[in-house]
């Protein structure tokens, strides 16, 4: 895996305001992002299926599951998350 990171630092470079870290796999396939600002940490998971076609992405905000992504090939189906709880399903056509 192979790791991009980027750093945004705020007046004469003192402290910092953003942090972001992309992982990719071997087949330079984005597999999680990570982005830190204002204290709160965002991840996102992502899978991939057959030729390399996204199958789902998982996010997260300080460690909580939010959103749980399925990548269909006429559509996407998210779930939302609450608490560990699934509390919706919204399908969108692509």
């Amino acid at each position: 895996d192979s790791k991009k990171m980027i750093i945004v630092l705020g007046a004469e470079g003192k402290n910092e305001l953003e942090k972001n870290i992309y992982t990719y796999n071997e087949n330079n396939l984005l597999i999680e992002s990570f982005l830190k600002k204002d204290g709160t940490e965002y991840i996102s998971k992502y899978e991939y299926g057959p030729e390399n076609k996204t199958k789902s992405k998982t996010d997260f905000v300080n460690g909580n599951k939010i959103s749980y992504t399925e990548y269909m090939t006429d559509k996407k189906i998210v779930h939302l998350f609450e608490y560990g709880k699934e509390v919706g399903v919204i399908e969108e056509e692509t």
